[in-house]
């Protein structure tokens, strides 16, 4: 608004000196003009030598926070950098808030720490961010994109334990499998044999047939999972698509996490730690 004010300035002197042949206004003219020039020379002298680095970690989940910083570090040797903005550059797939740094003195850094986000799985490479200023008079806002390399693998969103239907996964043990074991429901009731344990003799029955019968037990459910994964499907279903690796992402965490022993299995991988298992689904 300040520039479009300025410049409407510019064109009623313009307009006024043509008009009337004012020594005055031809003055005032050219000091104007020469504010303009200042502007766009010390705007220039304000952005260079400007370098970024920027640290993020190596993996994040997709649509979660993760922490971002930013350093930039002036190299002038005697000029200081004043009231810069540091935002995503356009192109960018990361998005973090804007932060702003009223001064950065010669040969010194800043540094500033926020909140960044990824939409969908991946691996991501951050190789700039956008550097803009308003200085020295406020007329024009300018940018330009200063380097900063990092990457980051982006991995598949971690669904909410309530969304998945974990039902049919007896993390507890506590259904029987139909085979003997060492679980604590009964299996069978049979004969007795020498090498059974007298802990397991079942009396009643004994005393009802007048011969020892011994207790079997069923086995629990093991604590043993394998996730099949099948990658093909139609090109139309990406959605349904990505929701599945979420889900297989989110299913394959809370059993590890639970000290369940997964093994991840498609057509040309297989792995067993929730690290190998997350990364693959992300790329």
């Amino acid at each position: 608004r300040e520039g479009w004010m300025y410049f409407a300035a510019v064109a009623l002197v313009v307009f006024a000196a043509i008009n009337t042949a004012n020594n005055l206004l031809y003055m005032v003219l050219s000091a104007l003009l020469a504010v303009l020039a200042l502007s766009g020379f010390l705007s220039a002298v304000n952005f260079r030598f400007l370098r970024a680095v920027a640290r993020i970690p190596t993996h994040c989940y997709a649509g979660e926070p993760f922490p971002i910083s930013l350093q930039i570090h002036n190299e002038k040797r005697a000029f200081p950098t004043f009231s810069i903005s540091l935002a995503s550059a356009e192109d960018s797939p990361f998005r973090f808030s804007k932060f702003y740094v009223p001064l950065i003195r010669p040969q010194d850094k800043m540094i500033q720490t926020g909140q960044a986000m990824l939409p969908k799985r991946g691996r991501y490479r951050l190789r700039a961010v956008k550097v803009s200023s308003r200085y020295p008079f406020g007329f024009f806002s300018k940018d330009r994109n200063c380097e900063a390399e990092a990457e980051c693998v982006c991995y598949p969103e971690i669904l909410p334990e309530e969304q998945l239907n974990l039902s049919g996964v007896d993390l507890q043990g506590s259904n029987q499998r139909f085979e003997r074991g060492f679980g604590q429901d009964l299996y069978m009731i049979r004969d007795y044999v020498p090498s059974d344990s007298a802990r397991h003799v079942h009396w009643k029955a004994s005393a009802k047939t007048s011969m020892l019968k011994t207790r079997e037990y069923a086995a629990e459910a093991s604590r043993r999972i394998v996730i099949a994964f099948d990658r093909f499907g139609h090109p139309g279903d990406i959605e349904k698509f990505e929701r599945l690796v979420s889900e297989a992402a989110s299913v394959a965490y809370y059993l590890i996490r639970d000290g369940v022993e997964v093994r991840f299995v498609t057509d040309e991988w297989e792995g067993g730690d929730i690290e190998s298992i997350l990364e693959y689904l992300a790329l």
